[in-house]
């Protein structure tokens, strides 16, 4: 008897080692992910500024109002101009999209500057990821997923609920106060060193009778200092909120209710998710893990042609610096050590750093 006790310890030890190898391993990846996404975020935003050349910034015209010469091909639905351009004959000034560039499905620029401002149109979700709902949904697909799974488990809602209360409150952090506060202060400072209106008169802007009606009622739209508020929406909403999801379910995939009671009888991490079914063993995974990597491409997609196109390198960079006041705390969550009460407040509890698993 004292021997197969011996012996059944002995298991219980290796079974337990084993686990506690496998979490450690998983809790280095959680950190190598994070670290991964806001290095590659940096290097794509920084690769657009660098295709930029830093002196250029377009605004979409009206196609109709380019006089006849400067476009080719037999239809134009799409024209864009530097707004810090001299003229409609320099370099770079003009760029439009032909019927041939709209079906391109180039994802980076190849060398042809000129018409890859029009390389996204038939990319799902691409042209509308910064628009009312997308921005505030599509993050939301992996957490949304948990969701279904945890209610197709009969398993607690309480953590996964406050995640997403906490995702909730991060985006309206980002449009509240990153976005409109920011905005704001913005505005303010212009109308303090400028006026109302730009110090800039009509017959400088050569480009003001191109531009679209809307648009036509400011003096040389687009010169002024604008930073980038779509940055901000990429690197502190819509990443964080995709990444945190992900990194949740990389440390604790769902579970029934049933497989976790058998793991706490057994002690057995093995037997975990024999009696899940085959939809969420394997394809909630696959559409978690796709919509992750999807979307993280066509955000990076974005953030690089916002780079090389629709802002300015200093335009970019205070927009990425404001991001920060959302990207450091979180980055600093997920890993390290310290906050492990915050994380269990918010539903993160999952997530554990320096190897130490917090409760």
């Amino acid at each position: 008897m004292v021997a197969m006790s011996s012996s059944s310890a002995r298991k219980q030890n290796i079974s337990g080692a084993t686990a506690r190898k496998r979490s450690a391993y998983i809790i280095d990846a959680v950190q190598i992910l994070w670290g991964l996404q806001f290095i590659t975020g940096a290097l794509v935003m920084f690769h657009g500024m660098f295709v930029n050349d830093g002196g250029r910034k377009y605004v979409p015209i009206e196609p109709s109002r380019i006089p006849e010469g400067y476009m080719t091909g037999s239809s134009c639905e799409k024209a864009y101009v530097n707004v810090y351009a001299s003229n409609l004959d320099e370099e770079h000034a003009l760029l439009y999209c032909s019927d041939d560039d709209m079906n391109n499905l180039r994802l980076w620029l190849p060398g042809d500057y000129d018409t890859h401002i029009c390389s996204t149109s038939n990319l799902l979700f691409a042209n509308s990821l910064t628009g009312f709902p997308q921005a505030w949904l599509l993050p939301m697909i992996p957490f949304l997923l948990q969701l279904l799974v945890a209610l197709l488990n009969k398993t607690s809602l309480e953590l996964i609920l406050r995640r997403g209360l906490f995702k909730f409150v991060l985006m309206n952090i980002r449009g509240c106060i990153l976005y409109l506060g920011f905005d704001f202060l913005q505005k303010a400072w212009h109308a303090n060193r400028h006026g109302e209106t730009t110090n800039l008169v009509e017959t400088d802007c050569w480009y003001q009778d191109f531009l679209r009606p809307h648009q036509r009622d400011r003096v040389c739209y687009g010169q002024r200092f604008d930073f980038s508020d779509h940055v901000v929406l990429f690197y502190a909403q819509i990443l964080p909120v995709l990444m945190l999801e992900l990194l949740v379910w990389i440390k604790q995939p769902p579970v029934s209710s049933a497989s976790a009671s058998s793991q706490r009888l057994n002690n057995s991490p093995d037997k975990v998710g024999l009696e899940m079914s085959i939809f969420q063993r394997y394809l909630v995974p696959a559409l978690i893990v796709g919509s992750v990597v999807y979307l993280h491409m066509i955000t990076y997609l974005n953030i690089h042609k916002t780079a090389a196109y629709y802002h300015t390198g200093p335009e970019m960079m205070v927009g990425y610096a404001i991001s920060l006041c959302v990207q450091l705390p979180i980055g600093y969550l997920v890993c390290h050590r310290d906050w492990g009460a915050m994380r269990q407040y918010v539903g993160l509890s999952a997530i554990t750093a320096n190897n130490k698993q917090i409760s």
